[in-house]
């Protein structure tokens, strides 16, 4: 059997003056996330990864 690996999801903060740089990030990933206010977003651990790897700063919650 082919084992399947779910992605967690992780609320995060962001600061507002990067937000519109780190949703461009997040769109490109082609993966979902959901704001829950301005700067706080559920997102997976991929993109987690993908927003260390371009040195887009947040904070987990």
């Amino acid at each position: 059997m082919e084992s399947q690996q779910l992605d967690t999801y992780r609320k995060v903060r962001v600061d507002p003056k990067i937000e519109v740089k780190m949703i461009g990030a997040l769109r490109k990933s082609g993966q979902q996330f959901r704001a829950v206010s301005r700067t706080e977003y559920y997102i997976s651990q991929k993109q987690c990864d993908l927003l260390s790897k371009l040195n887009i700063q947040y904070t987990k919650l």
